[in-house]
């Protein structure tokens, strides 16, 4: 009974003090994860999912060492715990360690934020629709974590020929090779484009690209002579 009792004691100390442990680590490894904290949702992650497994393991971790080997003499109980809440520690320290270094991490230009600058010229003879209404919106794909609109520029606008341009920019989130660019109205697809930006963006990359159409049409289908192109540039953000 004795020996139940030491293990309970051992194994929630080390629970309590890796639960705090894990809480700072997951704060930092999400943010270079760049976990999304849309509606909280990085923070719930955090309070429901990783701290709460971090004490369980610590707990166990704690457990286990309180009654591997016997446990004689003044300060034993000081020495298991000790050794408890290294050992979680480490355990924590090393996965969140992991985490970070191997995290798709955000490009950089001579050390500073990579964005993509970029105009989408609509067919010819279309109106401009409402983009503060959202009618027309922008998506940019890189991956899971790489996933946003495109901020467009309602006010500056220009005609040339008879087709709208239409300016924007987005963060590049993630160290991937290429974009999938899609151009959306209302609730329908009207092009995709494919774009082959570069993983590690350089300051080289920052001429404006030629216009290039979609590699398909509305709804996935076939392009129409008449359609939108785009045409785009990667640069520093120069704060």
């Amino acid at each position: 009974m004795r020996t139940l009792f030491r293990a309970l004691g051992i194994g929630f100390v080390t629970a309590v003090v890796g639960g705090a442990l894990a809480a700072y680590c997951a704060d930092v490894s999400t943010r270079v994860n760049n976990v999304s904290d849309f509606e909280g949702g990085r923070g719930m992650f955090i309070a429901f999912v990783l701290v709460p497994a971090a004490a369980i393991g610590s707990f166990a971790v704690g457990a286990i060492v309180a009654v591997v080997g016997p446990m004689t003499g003044r300060g034993s109980y000081l020495v298991r715990q000790s050794r408890a809440i290294a050992v979680a520690s480490l355990v924590i320290g090393a996965i969140a360690g992991l985490s970070a270094l191997t995290a798709d991490q955000a490009p950089l230009i001579d050390g500073l934020a990579a964005e993509i600058e970029l105009e989408l010229r609509l067919p010819q003879g279309e109106p401009l629709p409402d983009i503060a209404g959202q009618e027309l919106k922008v998506a940019l794909y890189g991956s899971h974590r790489d996933n946003q609109y495109v901020t467009l520029d309602p006010d500056s606008v220009v005609e040339h020929d008879g087709r709208a341009v239409v300016p924007g920019v987005a963060t590049l989130l993630s160290k991937v090779t290429g974009r999938t660019l899609s151009i959306h109205e209302g609730s329908s697809t009207r092009a995709t484009f494919e774009l082959p930006v570069p993983a590690h963006p350089t300051s080289a990359d920052s001429s404006w690209t030629s216009w290039t159409r979609p590699s398909s049409g509305p709804g996935g289908g076939d392009v129409p002579a008449n359609t939108y192109e785009v045409r785009y540039r990667i640069v520093a953000v120069v704060e």
